[in-house]
């Protein structure tokens, strides 16, 4: 049946074309099958007109035969029309300002019908496909929206309830909000409503929204591509949102939100939302803008329509300084088409200054270039001819004013039609999207009649409801726009298949030689980037505001200040380093002048030289503590981090292992003199607890370095709103060192417990020179200074002048401490030493000068004898000498053997005789033969010979004639002399007492 229906009507467009020749025009189908539904059933036609409008739903108007009157035989020769009714915004706000891109979108809406009806697949293929075997016609007609809900639902209602020509679907609206309350209409009355343009999230509610669709992705859609090219593309993470307070501008900020939540979860959005045109004036857009500005943010994405909005706004901005700054920079989405286009502004204007780089972001229609996009244009400047022009004329309403005149200015009553430059370039951006929603439509009426015939069903079973099932399952084909695909959940197209693009407004290179051209600006549209595959592709470089293609900061400079070390604190630091430097060569150079004294070697010069450069290396580690990133670059901050820690653990380690390993010798020589036996402490025995404890720390020290090193950080103190860094300052890191501290610390406090419980034991050892106690000493000094500087050092911590300043002053205390305790008394006792030697010669000396000698004074041999007696001190080292290969023996500790108690108490008793002599002489008594033959057998450490007390020498001449001058003289030295024995004396009992 369908076979002889087509036929027919083919043949009758062939008889047309033939009767009208060349001025038959392209939309000649259109015009035809117009003509048949406004033709009255009589004798003279072919055709018999019956509607089908099932439950008040899609009416489908069938053309039977004139001799076979029922449509509803299956048999019958039925041909169906679907009258598609578009609604487009042909005119804008109470001025009725004419759209010319909805005319444009009329003459695409037309050409996807005709093309439907003559199987023409020059664009979509799929067309030519399927019209061999489709029985349908379409027909269309354009009703004025004028961009407002009210007028839209008017114009629906009365489409609807019109007897003649009831429509089979709708298509639009523009704007979302003017598309949800006609498709809520619509889906009741089982209408389905499809559209090219409105992107509301809300209308894929299929409960409101039943039968709506379109064959553009939703806002949420939209915003995949946005957010992904400032993320991805800008890389900036601070974004402001100017949104319209309606539903596409609610639903478009809402999908930024999620559409940023989903793909930048760093990115943060600030949505400012303005009143829509109708609703708003100077105080809402001058507060908003300075909502704008109070974000700080150099980037801002509008979703505005309506031009003198956008330019308020933009004038505006201009005025608070958030457009056309150079810094600022904006973007909108896709209803801003054709807002600049064939516009002048003034040069250096607010408007020319702030639209200056503004980009718009949106589905496109088709790219220039394409094979596709340009048969789609080719086929469109075909409809510029006078019979398409005039039926276009015909179709669209009339421009008229607001107080319903026409518009008399014109010499036509729809404007732009007739324009050279109609549709030659295309100006609307959802052309394509408006085409493709009318091919959809077509494709799926066609499918929706087949799926009738296959269940042996007639066209007047046709309804709304399965018309969108076919739209919203089955639609699939290639246009202009990439893979037209629909969600089947909701009739919307999935971003995945749909192309955007970002073009980019600069100003026109046109050059114009008359001075009224040079003041006055037109701008140009560039596309620098095309979204495919989930991703943007660099087309040519954008321009910013700025005139430069350098991408800009999303937010103002930060007033960043790191905070350092103050200058005074450094040079502090270095000071203390220095001081400790010098006082360590100062020592090791007495040390090692005065190596052969006595006091030198009861210490052991090398222990005294191993703390000396302990010290040295224990306060180089202030230097790289002073060590930050304006001195030196972050990788010379990692080096001086670790070490910090090189330096602090291997000094302390041989300071320490020097200190305690003294301690350990005198505890080693006590426990084996314990049993009277003599002990011999060699270079292995006190070398090896210090190579142990150092090779310990170097491993740990190894394993910190390699494993974890120390890096050098900044470190933040505070933020500013947007959560930059506004004060920060420059530390070691101490994440995952912790494990190698406790090792470290463990290992060195365990050093400083024993040598202090070392010390403990030595405490009442008379050492020579009280070493141990010095030592003890100096240990409770060091963990004093831990113990106090170290909540002071925590305390302090944020604070790069208080904590370098208070650990440089740790270090250098420990040090000082160190090398004071340990080598003052030494050189007070050196000094001591040598001046009552000195003293005792010059006094022997001075007595035998003035004739008191044993020849001629009876106190000579008596002075002679004291001023070369040993002290208890020459008596210790006596048996304290160096022995064969040269092994190091105890220089410094009371060998506490029979030997040595036994002379001490000899010399005891001998010094005792000469006290009680000195004591004699003083009273004026006369000393006699004495009668002890005492003998105290003392090994001198000078030359190891024996040197005997013979009390025999201390023998009276019995010569009467010494003068009473020399007397008198004598009596003084007698009394001086005597003090000095008492004091030995004193020192040799209390010696004695010890052991």
């Amino acid at each position: 049946m369908n076979d002889r229906g087509d036929s027919t009507g083919e043949m009758l467009v062939e008889s047309k074309r033939e009767e009208d020749g060349n001025n038959r025009g392209v939309l000649e189908s259109l015009r035809y099958y117009d003509e048949l539904l406004k033709q009255n059933d009589g004798d003279d036609s072919i055709y018999n007109i019956t509607t089908n409008h099932r439950n008040g739903g899609s009416a489908l108007h069938l053309l039977t035969e004139s001799n076979n009157h029922d449509a509803h035989q299956p048999e019958a020769n039925v041909m169906g029309i679907c009258h598609i009714a578009a609604l487009l915004d042909f005119t804008h706000g109470q001025e009725m300002i004419p759209y010319e891109p909805a005319y444009e979108v009329a003459a695409a809406v037309a050409l996807a019908a005709h093309q439907l009806n003559v199987g023409d697949g020059s664009i979509v293929q799929e067309i030519s496909a399927i019209q061999a075997s489709c029985p349908i016609k379409f027909t269309v007609e354009f009703d004025n929206t004028q961009f407002v809900e009210g007028a839209a639902l008017r114009s629906v209602i009365q489409t609807t309830s019109r007897q003649q020509r009831q429509p089979c679907a709708f298509l639009g609206a523009v704007r979302s909000a003017v598309s949800v309350p006609t498709s809520i209409v619509t889906g009741l009355q089982g209408y389905p409503q499809m559209s090219g343009h409105s992107t509301s999230a809300d209308l894929d509610d299929k409960n409101q929204y039943p039968l709506f669709g379109r064959t553009i992705p939703s806002d949420i859609g939209n915003a995949i591509p946005v957010i992904a090219y400032f993320s991805e593309k800008l890389k900036i993470q601070h974004l402001a949102v100017l949104h319209v307070n309606d539903e596409y501008g609610n639903y478009f900020a809402e999908g930024l939100r999620l559409a940023a939540k989903r793909n930048a979860p760093h990115m943060q959005l600030t949505t400012i939302d303005i009143p829509p045109p109708q609703e708003v004036n100077y105080e809402s857009i001058r507060d908003a803008i300075l909502k704008v500005k109070s974000t700080g943010y150099t980037y801002i994405f509008s979703v505005m329509f309506e031009i003198p909005l956008f330019d308020a706004v933009m004038e505006e901005a201009y005025h608070q300084e958030v457009a056309g700054t150079g810094r600022h920079n904006w973007f909108f989405s896709d209803s801003f088409n054709s807002a600049l286009l064939n516009r002048k502004f003034p040069r250096n204007s607010p408007l020319h200054l702030a639209y200056r780089g503004v980009g718009l972001m949106e589905a496109s229609g088709g790219m220039h270039g394409e094979k596709i996009y340009e048969a789609f244009s080719r086929e469109l400047s075909r409809l510029k001819n006078p019979v398409d022009l005039a039926y276009l004329e015909g179709m669209l309403p009339p421009v008229v004013q607001h107080n319903g005149t026409l518009d008399e200015g014109s010499p036509y009553t729809t404007p732009y039609i007739h324009e050279p430059d109609f549709l030659m370039p295309l100006k609307s951006a959802y052309i394509s999207f408006v085409y493709e929603a009318t091919v959809a439509i077509g494709l799926a009426a066609c499918r929706t009649a087949q799926e009738l015939q296959r269940q042996n069903k007639t066209l007047a079973e046709f309804d709304g409801v399965s018309l969108f099932e076919q739209i919203r399952l089955g639609t699939n084909f290639t246009s202009m726009t990439g893979q037209v695909i629909l969600d089947p959940s909701s009739g919307t197209r999935t971003s995945s298949s749909t192309l955007f693009k970002l073009s980019n407004h600069i100003e026109s290179t046109r050059t114009n030689h008359s001075n009224d051209d040079y003041n006055y600006i037109e701008f140009s549209s560039v596309v620098t980037d095309v979204f495919k595959g989930d991703h943007w592709h660099g087309q040519v470089p954008y321009t910013f505001n700025d005139g430069t293609s350098v991408v800009q900061r999303d937010l103002p400079l930060p007033d960043t200040y790191q905070v350092y070390a103050s200058r005074a604190v450094h040079t502090s630091s270095l000071a203390m380093f220095v001081i400790v430097v010098l006082m360590a060569v100062g020592f090791a150079t007495w040390t090692e002048r005065y190596k052969k004294t006595r006091v030198v070697r009861a210490s052991q010069p090398i222990f005294l030289h191993m703390i000396c450069f302990g010290v040295a290396i224990l306060a180089s580690s202030i230097i790289p503590y002073t060590f930050d990133n304006r001195m030196v670059s972050f990788d010379g901050c990692n080096i001086a981090c670790n070490s910090v820690f090189w330096l602090l653990s291997l000094g302390f380690s041989v300071v320490f292992a020097a200190l305690y390993t003294k301690t350990y010798r005198v505890a080693l020589i006590v426990q084996q003199s314990a049993h009277f036996r003599r002990v011999r402490v060699t270079v292995k025995d006190v070398v090896k607890p210090m190579v142990c404890h150092l090779g310990a720390n170097f491993l740990v020290l190894s394993l910190m370095t390699t494993l974890n090193p120390r890096q050098w950080e900044i470190r933040v103190v505070s933020r500013d709103s947007y959560g930059r860094d506004l004060e920060t300052y420059g530390k070691c890191s101490d994440d995952g060192i912790l494990p190698y501290a406790i090792v470290l610390l463990s290992l060195n406090f365990g050093a400083i417990v024993f040598a202090i419980y070392q010390a403990w034991r030595a405490r009442n050892i008379s050492t020579e020179y009280s070493e141990s106690a010095y030592i003890f000493i100096v240990f409770n000094s060091i963990l004093l200074v831990g113990f106090v500087g170290g909540p002071v050092l925590a305390l302090a911590y944020d604070n790069p002048s208080a904590s370098m300043f208070v650990g440089s002053a740790i270090i250098f205390v420990a040090c000082c401490s160190t090398l004071l305790w340990i080598f003052v008394p030494k050189i007070s006792h050196q000094r001591q030493k040598f001046q009552c030697r000195s003293n005792a010669f010059a006094s022997g000396q001075g007595f035998a000068s003035r004739d008191l000698s044993n020849e001629n004074h009876p106190f000579g041999l008596l002075f002679g004898e004291f001023a070369q007696f040993p002290t208890s001190a020459e008596v210790v080292a006596a048996h304290t000498d160096e022995r064969d290969h040269g092994d190091l023996v105890d220089y410094g500790s009371l060998v506490a053997s029979r030997e040595s108690v036994h002379e001490l108490e000899e010399a005891n008793r001998e010094l005792r005789k000469l006290l009680r002599r000195f004591e004699q002489a003083e009273h004026g008594q006369r000393i006699g033969n004495p009668t002890s033959s005492g003998r105290g057998d003392l090994d001198i450490a000078s030359g190891g010979s024996d040197s005997r007390l013979d009390n025999s020498n201390f023998v009276s001449t019995g010569s009467e004639s010494t003068t009473e001058t020399n007397a008198s003289t004598g009596d003084e030295l007698v009394q001086n002399e005597g003090e000095k024995c008492q004091g030995c004396f004193n020192e040799n009992v209390e010696n004695l007492s010890k052991v």
